[in-house]
């Protein structure tokens, strides 16, 4: 029976990378950056894609707690805070686990909104020994509105990694998702754990 599980989960990591035979694009980040410490607007240089953003969502297929009492759920990859993670919570690395973020529009929301871009910071990033002791993400699957739609390769470094993503346009009014599913992981040292700190989108809309 344990042979068949290890058989069955293998194929479904490998299944994670393709979509019905077809293999998915792979996307690298186009760059990297530090944490922003003036704060998140003023380091993208005035206002943000966020001061014209709708609503959002966040939701987990499973979060850590740990027997002290301490959680890590998902709205905490979207804090704006590189010192707490989304962890994922079953037994190993994670892989298969998601982080789902749902965009909800208004007609009162800023036109022409869309979603072109997203920074990710893998792992636990609040200093370089939680870093390197607990898992990080290696390759996670972009998921839109519950497609497969590409993988996304990430370096084993702190910091935010920029990617490059297709375009969702989020009409108004409407509900749309992103999902960022873990693929591979880089092992930690001493956790496996699989963490990640912050998610970040830019895209298109009226500022304001």
């Amino acid at each position: 029976m344990k042979s068949l599980s290890l058989t069955l989960a293998v194929l479904a990591v490998i299944s994670g990378a393709h979509c019905f035979g077809k293999e998915l694009p792979a996307l690298e980040p186009k760059f990297s950056m530090i944490e922003p410490k003036e704060g998140w607007d003023y380091f993208f240089g005035s206002c943000s894609w966020y001061c014209g953003a709708p609503a959002m969502r966040f939701e987990a297929t499973s979060s850590l707690t740990e027997a002290g009492g301490m959680s890590y759920p998902a709205m905490q990859a979207h804090d704006q805070k590189m010192t707490t993670v989304w962890s994922e919570g079953v037994p190993g690395n994670g892989e298969g686990e998601k982080l789902t973020f749902t965009f909800s529009t208004t007609k009162k929301d800023t036109t022409d909104l869309g979603v072109t871009s997203c920074a990710i910071a893998t792992g636990y990033q609040a200093s370089k020994n939680l870093f390197l002791q607990n898992s990080r993400p290696k390759r996670l699957q972009l998921i839109v509105d519950g497609h497969p739609t590409a993988v996304l390769n990430l370096k084993d470094e702190m910091g935010l990694q920029w990617f490059e993503i297709p375009k969702l346009k989020l009409e108004r009014p409407s509900t749309h998702t992103i999902s960022l599913k873990i693929l591979e992981v880089y092992p930690g040292a001493k956790f496996q754990d699989t963490c990640i700190s912050e998610v970040y989108f830019q895209g298109t809309g009226q500022m304001h």
